[in-house]
């Protein structure tokens, strides 16, 4: 029982060392944030846009491959238009933004929402270096603006404090107005924004030094100032054209009803697809893919679950069902008897049943002729045994035929060759 208990506590050690060392942990499903997903339902995800979509009739894709995948997408080349959520779970590949620039060159669409003016709760499980990322994407630079320093009779450092205090209040509801005239601002008077967690202010500049068109800016201006800070930009590029907004919440499941955001979605929708058009997910990026994912399988509850289930059913065969293996004995002599047997089964399993018989017999008079001193080569001494007074003539007889059938090459049976022949020796003793 001693030896049990101590087998049992060492194999769950191991275990858990393993577990602990080599095996990814899960995410848990019930505490983990609504990922910005066509599949998703919770308050972050974009089911309901899809739903909204599908209900119109407008052909939907949920695109989980890589950008180079773009080029072999089903359906018209050109007018389409892609929804991507930035920051990435997952994110591109350099060499896959160049596929996406050419497919936005040749005449579609990307409406990039990027979690810049608010802070979803799924951006916290993303890094911070997705802005080399969004500005390969948008070909646009983005910088965190500067706290005000509005003659407020306060100085500098103090105001800048107060400011930085102010931004960790910044959160719950905001707003973008829109500016100037474009078909994609028609009927829109403002457009909700959520922010979950506090959150900064960001400008952009295109990265050539060429102007972005400013659609629209923040509702609320910061202290001191009689202008908007921009947050929703327009920039060619090629025959196609990128749409950038500074938060990722407008168009969620629990903004899209808000004051004007589904207007302006379908200004959107208008003015960048054709016809025939699709409209994409880039569900790939925020984690939900197509090809193997070697993360996503290890994070799989149900891999954890089915390894704990092995180890579970093997300790129980192992302490429950299986005899522990009683100490080896280290004497181990060698058996002669056994060694002789498989000797002679190989033998005989490459030696013919004549070939063994004739050996035998020529073996057996080989020694009479020793005896004799006559030449040992196995030829027959018939008239020495005959003049044998003790050896029984049937037994002779018997030898005669069973020598003549293996010079004949017919099937000789040897273990009653075995025997005559030891009769006849025992009757020359």
């Amino acid at each position: 029982m001693k030896e049990r208990i101590v087998t049992l506590g060492l194999a769950l050690a191991a275990f858990a060392l393993f577990y602990a060392l080599l095996v990814p942990k899960p995410e848990v499903a019930a505490t983990s944030p609504a990922a910005p997903l066509s599949t998703e339902g919770r308050d972050d995800g974009y089911q309901g846009l899809w739903r909204w979509l599908h209900g119109q009739g407008i052909p939907l894709a949920s695109f989980r491959d890589h950008y180079d995948g773009l080029a072999m997408l089903p359906g018209p080349d050109t007018g389409n238009l892609m929804i991507a959520v930035v920051p990435q779970k997952a994110q591109a590949r350099r060499d896959e933004l160049g596929w996406l620039d050419a497919w936005i060159g040749r005449g579609n669409t990307l409406l990039v929402l990027a979690a810049l003016d608010d802070t979803p709760a799924w951006e916290l499980r993303t890094g911070d270096d997705f802005l080399p990322v969004l500005t390969r994407m948008t070909d646009m630079s983005f910088s965190m603006l500067p706290a005000s320093t509005a003659q407020s009779g306060k100085s500098t450092a103090g105001h800048a404090l107060q400011r930085a205090i102010d931004s960790l209040a910044d959160t719950g509801g905001g707003s973008i107005v829109p500016q100037g005239s474009h078909p994609l601002l028609a009927g829109v008077r403002s457009i909700a924004t959520h922010s979950t967690y506090p959150s900064s202010r960001w400008t952009a500049r295109a990265a050539d030094g060429s102007e972005a068109l400013v659609l629209g800016g923040r509702g609320d201006r910061p202290e001191g100032s009689t202008a908007t800070e921009p947050a929703f930009w327009l920039r060619r590029h090629g025959q196609g054209q990128v749409i950038v907004m500074a938060f990722a919440s407008p168009f969620s499941n629990a903004m899209l009803g808000q004051q004007d955001n589904a207007r302006l979605f379908a200004n959107i929708l208008a003015w960048s697809r054709a016809p025939d058009g699709v409209v994409l997910f880039d569900d790939a990026h925020q984690g939900l893919v197509s090809y193997y994912d070697a993360h996503a399988f290890f994070a799989d509850p149900r891999l954890h679950h089915t390894l704990l289930w092995i180890c579970l059913l093997w300790l129980l065969f192992v302490l429950g069902w299986q005899r522990l293996r009683p100490p080896a004995d280290p004497w181990n002599p060698p058996d002669v008897t056994t060694f002789i047997k498989v000797t002679g089964g190989f033998l005989a399993g490459r030696v013919g049943r004549n070939q063994a018989g004739q050996r035998l017999l020529a073996n057996f008079f080989n020694r009479i002729r020793r005896r004799l001193a006559m030449p040992q080569n196995g030829q027959p001494v018939w008239e020495w045994l005959a003049a044998q007074a003790t050896l029984p003539a049937a037994e002779l007889e018997q030898l005669r035929a069973l020598h003549a059938r293996a010079q004949g090459r017919q099937p000789v049976d040897l273990v009653r060759l075995q025997n005559c022949l030891t009769k006849v020796t025992g009757s020359l003793l």
